[in-house]
């Protein structure tokens, strides 16, 4: 879709899809030279400014179509240097497996470029492999616990194994087995506490 000025000349053009203006849009003079060109309308996220000779001057960053800041080229060079030693450094830690550190370098990344799709990639990669770490370290710390909880509970230690298996919940909240086994000991307590009363009444007797 294309608006004109008067004197025929493209004002603006970009796409619209069902009544809703997306992808690249570009604004011109009235002579028909580029002024701007970016995403949506309103604008929004990062929009070029071209100057007479067609060169980018400076880029604009847009909020559902209000100006949030605007930077030079001297700002746009450094900022694309520091987006390519983030990414760089970010990758070179994420090889290394250091993914914590990795994170921080993708995420510092994005903050200059929020558009760009190569570090919200690696971002929601390297989210799911630090998560599936963390699981599998919480797998192995809830077996070792468990494990100490039936040793205990193996000579009845019940005291001992009523705190393990509780540990273990506060691990893993919704598992079944630290639950039946502390119910169990509760249901043995109680059967045990009747016999030693049938014994005592029986004593008296």
């Amino acid at each position: 879709t294309t608006t004109y000025y008067a004197n025929g000349n493209p004002k603006d053009e970009g796409a619209y899809v069902k009544g809703f203006a997306t992808g690249e849009w570009k604004e011109f003079d009235e002579n028909g030279k580029l002024l701007r060109k970016g995403m949506g309308k309103p604008k929004e996220g990062e929009w070029e400014v071209y100057d007479a000779n067609g060169a980018v001057t400076k880029m604009e960053i847009y909020n559902h179509g209000q100006l949030v800041s605007a930077k030079t080229l001297e700002e746009i060079k450094k900022n694309n240097e520091d987006y390519k030693n983030y990414l760089t450094k970010g990758d070179e830690l994420f090889k290394n497996k250091d993914y914590q550190n990795a994170l921080a370098n993708y995420n510092s990344a994005l903050e200059i470029k929020n558009n760009e799709k190569y570090p919200k990639e690696k971002i929601t990669e390297t989210n799911a492999i630090i998560a599936d770490a963390e699981k599998r370290k919480q797998d192995k710390e809830y077996k070792k616990i468990i494990s100490r909880g039936d040793s205990s509970y193996n000579i009845d230690d019940y005291q001992a194994a009523e705190n393990e298996y509780n540990k273990a919940l506060s691990i893993k909240s919704s598992e079944v087995y630290p639950k039946d086994k502390i119910n169990k000991m509760k249901n043995d307590l109680t059967e045990i506490e009747k016999i030693n009363k049938l014994c005592e009444d029986k004593h008296q007797e």
